[in-house]
């Protein structure tokens, strides 16, 4: 791990050198790869956080020729193009092998990251939910010709997992009609339980917010911690549910977090792929446990009940 970091360190510090010229590159790149109509599609995982979304994107983009963003191409957020292209040159179609991850937080270099700050080259930093008249139109432009230039290079699908994007479906499937999105769902309590294990393995405060904002989230946070988390997660697989509904269904899929093993092979045939490498299903371990005391289980449970009678399913 140690080495890793010194690793990192080095390559930021290179990166900090050759940025200006990158920068200067960037917009021919997008020329170049943009002038040809890509056939391939961005793919989206979205749902609540702790749904699940981490181990599916581990699994689809070890076993599968997908373009990704790895913590290697990470460290490239502002000149992203020239990121994938120096993890494909050095990894090619290796698999990363990633199969654990810290509230959603890989280690090594060829793992899939999250890529916040990819993000919001485009999008604010103080909220995640925007409509597309929110986004200069200059952006969604660079938007687009940023990913399909990509995806033109490689001659592949890229896949996304930042639970941030499932509150900016609308202008993700403005800015690409040919997406497909993947919305993972997980037995409520457990997804409110494991968000408050998470947050006090973090030190979080119950007053602060953690992970994806729905609409209303600052209204939200004043609320007490159990009633919070239930809100958060119905407000954004609500929006989720919503927006998803203006998608044909060729290009969307909903999966339960439970039945993520037996579906496996479904959500290959959805995204036309086909596992590289040996995988067995039988591998993946998904397992909903109680894990809180009962006084916290029998909060977040009456909280979310509340949430239901109040806001209705």
């Amino acid at each position: 791990m140690q080495r890793a970091l010194t690793l990192k360190t080095y390559i930021k510090l290179i990166l900090g050198i050759i940025h200006p010229v990158l920068i200067i590159l960037l917009p021919l790149y997008r020329r170049k790869f943009s002038k040809v109509e890509t056939t391939h599609r961005p793919i989206f995982i979205v749902g609540a956080p702790r749904t699940g979304s981490t181990i599916l994107y581990q699994v689809l983009t070890n076993n599968n020729e997908l373009l990704y963003i790895d913590n290697l191409a990470s460290l490239f957020h502002r000149t992203m193009p020239f990121g994938i292209w120096l993890s494909q040159v050095l990894f090619r179609n290796k698999q990363h092998n990633s199969f654990s991850s810290k509230y959603g937080n890989t280690s090594s270099f060829h793992a899939p990251s999250e890529s916040q700050a990819f993000w919001f080259r485009w999008f604010p930093k103080d909220r995640d939910f925007v409509e597309v008249s929110d986004i200069d139109p200059v952006k969604i432009d660079n938007m687009k010709k940023t990913v399909s230039s990509m995806m033109s290079h490689h001659g592949k699908d890229i896949i996304f997992k930042n639970l941030a994007c499932g509150q900016r479906i609308r202008v993700l499937f403005h800015v690409f009609p040919n997406a497909k999105f993947i919305f993972l769902r997980r037995d409520p309590r457990y997804t409110a339980q494991s968000l408050l294990l998470a947050r006090r393995n973090l030190n979080i405060q119950d007053s602060a917010w953690w992970s994806v904002k729905p609409k209303l989230y600052r209204k939200y946070n004043s609320y007490s911690i159990h009633r919070k988390l239930a809100q958060q997660i119905w407000s954004v697989e609500k929006q989720i549910s919503e927006d998803i509904r203006e998608i044909p269904e060729t290009n969307k899929l909903e999966i339960r977090y439970e039945e993520l093993p037996a579906r496996l092979y479904e959500i290959q045939d959805f995204l036309n792929l086909e596992f590289g490498l040996d995988f067995d299903v039988d591998d993946l371990k998904i397992t909903n446990r109680l894990n809180v005391s009962e006084t916290d289980w029998e909060a977040l449970e009456t909280a979310y009940k509340e949430v239901i009678l109040r806001e209705g399913n």
